[in-house]
């Protein structure tokens, strides 16, 4: 939520906010000590609003589709207001965006289009993979002589990294551009943030859309947990759907995951283009060439990696020893006083009052976070997020490399040969390249904590490469090394 002050003007959403507006009026010329004692009064009023988890009128509920907040590369998360409202209103909502303002938003944008539009951007990619491969192998698109991947002296093949190239610009494309029409709640899209008496309604109302959200998907940085109105959020989303159901539809994702996910892509594109462009004639010469771009694609993966584990223990340590006292909120920050120098309502005695009225006490929802959220989210943050079908998709371009090699064959009419390297990109996708990111992963976890100097920070990075160099060359002697002859017998 962003910062906001809280506009009581006479409104139809309540009789008794505007007899409690109307007796401030009527003591604006009072003393300090009954102008506190209103706002006392009004801080009771609208703690018992949103507690009850109702909407402040008819139709104030909205959303936005996925597309409109991915919109100019998020620009709304940037501070570029929209030319037209794209909400709408509704009577359910299908993700509640959870955010931190004060985190980094150039991650946060990159890990909301990664996971909203990166399985459907891989879809995509294949297609144009399987399209360059059947133009290639019909002869339809330029070529160059190339010797296998440890071939020396074998019959040459015709190449060319269609299906890579392809693939990978009409993925980056579709990232770009798919328009998913998921319904989400984000506060500055959905929130009148010109009209200070509906931003007051949407804000009495923030219960209720917690409630018709059926999921929270928070997107975590260092800064949210220390963000008093982030925290109220998962306050009100656990107690309006119960333990169970928030267990099933609390997705946190760490902004980093994206920043780690586009690294590994990005990184196996570069080692798969110099795995069909070096030429492996000169099989010393090519080996070499190979490992540089191996090198270049990997390192930056690996330390992505890293950062992405650091953060998770990260996290995990602050919700072991979260206490609500540590949260921060703007209104605290300026002495409770707006710019005009007037008296504000503290926001931080509002979300506390709330607690304590949907958990006992502020102490007990405390303990709730520390123990049963903690540990239900360990493995959601870990292994979680890089499953076995993220896994798949974020390796794509070795596969989509693969299926330029069978297409080599195939145009050499050498059937036996694209037979063989179809089963090895089959083996290779399925087993052997997922096999390589868990041990590398699990290798960058161990090394998640970083150095206090730059380079020994790098060199602790270097040595995670070369840790995993070992089991790469086995997969990639093992399979593709051998002759066709040799894998036929």
């Amino acid at each position: 939520m962003g910062r906001h002050t809280w506009d009581l003007r006479p409104s139809p959403t309540s009789q008794s906010l505007q007899s409690a507006q109307s007796s401030r009026s009527a003591q604006s010329a009072q003393s300090s000590a009954q102008e506190a004692q209103q706002i006392v009064n009004l801080t009771e009023l609208l703690v018992s609003r949103i507690s009850d988890f109702e909407a402040a009128r008819p139709n104030i509920l909205r959303a936005v589709p996925c597309c409109e907040v991915l919109r100019s590369l998020g620009g709304a998360l940037r501070g570029i207001r929209p030319r037209r409202n794209p909400s709408f209103t509704t009577a359910t909502i299908m993700e509640f965006w959870s955010h931190s303002w004060h985190g980094g938003v150039w991650i946060k944008v990159l890990t909301m289009f990664m996971l909203k539009n990166g399985p459907m951007a891989v879809c995509f990619g294949w297609l144009g993979a399987l399209l360059m491969a059947a133009l290639f192998a019909t002869g339809m698109l330029p070529s160059y002589e190339r010797v296998p991947f440890l071939q020396t002296g074998a019959r040459m093949y015709p190449f060319g990294p269609w299906s890579l190239c392809t693939a990978t610009l009409v993925a980056t494309f579709t990232l770009r551009c798919w328009r998913r029409k998921t319904s989400v709640f984000l506060d500055v899209l959905c929130i009148d943030q010109d009209d200070a008496r509906l931003k007051t309604e949407a804000l009495l109302s923030i219960g209720a859309f917690l409630k018709k959200s059926q999921s929270l998907h928070v997107f975590w940085d260092e800064t949210w947990v220390r963000r008093l109105w982030c925290v109220f959020e998962l306050a009100a989303f656990i107690k309006s759907h119960g333990k169970e159901d928030v267990a099933a539809n609390l997705v946190i994702r760490p902004t980093l995951l994206g920043t780690c996910s586009v690294s590994i892509f990005g990184g196996c594109f570069v080692t798969s283009l110099a795995f069909l462009c070096v030429p492996f004639d000169d099989f010393e010469l090519g080996y070499v060439l190979f490992a540089v771009g191996a090198f270049l694609g990997s390192y930056y993966a690996i330390s992505s990696m890293r950062r992405f584990y650091a953060s998770v223990e990260i996290l995990l340590q602050q919700l072991a020893g979260f206490r609500l006292e540590q949260a921060l909120s703007h209104c605290c920050t300026t002495g409770h006083r707006n710019s005009d120098g007037e008296v504000v309502m503290c926001d931080r005695e509002i979300i506390q009052l709330c607690i304590s009225k949907w958990f006992g006490s502020v102490e007990q929802f405390e303990a709730s976070v520390r123990s049963d959220l903690s540990g239900a989210l360990s493995d959601q943050l870990g292994n979680g997020s890089f499953s076995y079908l993220w896994l798949i998709l974020v390796t794509s371009p070795i596969q989509w490399s693969h299926l330029d090699m069978v297409a080599a064959r195939l145009s050499a009419d050498d059937w036996s040969g694209a037979a063989v390297t179809a089963t090895i990109n089959l083996t290779y996708a399925c087993w052997a390249f997922p096999s390589i990111c868990r041990f590398a992963m699990l290798l960058a976890c161990r090394a998640r904590h970083p150095c206090s100097g730059f380079v020994a920070d790098q060199l602790k990075t270097l040595m995670v490469f070369s840790l995993c160099v070992p089991i790469s060359l086995v997969f990639t002697t093992l399979l593709p090394g051998r002759s066709n002859a040799d894998m036929l017998s």
